[in-house]
């Protein structure tokens, strides 16, 4: 029976680190979610501004401030960059991956009496 106590045990360790891990991911794309909406909604009213300047102007290509509103316009039409708030949901992840990762070797280790490497 001592085996099999060892064996409820290293579930049960199991069972709470994955919980942990699951928890850790799902605060992390919580905390994606939120920068990502910030940054879309960020993009729209940037584009906006700069569709309407342009099509103020666009029609008058001596005005001044035509280049200007032009630049701006095509700039804004660029894809939004959310490189930063995806690179920081890549990193919460490993994160909660290898501390997962490390609590499982640990228990293993003590489950078998063995060291974790």
């Amino acid at each position: 029976m001592r085996g099999q106590s060892r064996i409820e045990a290293f579930n049960k360790t199991i069972a709470a680190a994955e919980a942990r891990r699951r928890k850790a991911i799902s605060e992390a794309y919580r905390v994606f979610n939120t920068k990502h909406g910030a940054a879309k909604r960020l993009h729209r009213s940037t584009y906006m501004a700069a569709y309407a300047a342009w099509r103020a102007i666009k029609s008058m290509p001596d005005a001044e401030g035509y280049e200007f509103a032009r630049e701006a316009f095509i700039k804004a039409s660029e894809v939004a960059d959310h490189r930063e708030a995806r690179a920081e949901l890549d990193r919460a992840i490993r994160a909660a991956d290898e501390a997962s990762e490390a609590e499982l070797a640990l228990a293993w280790g003590r489950s078998t009496g063995m060291k974790a490497e």
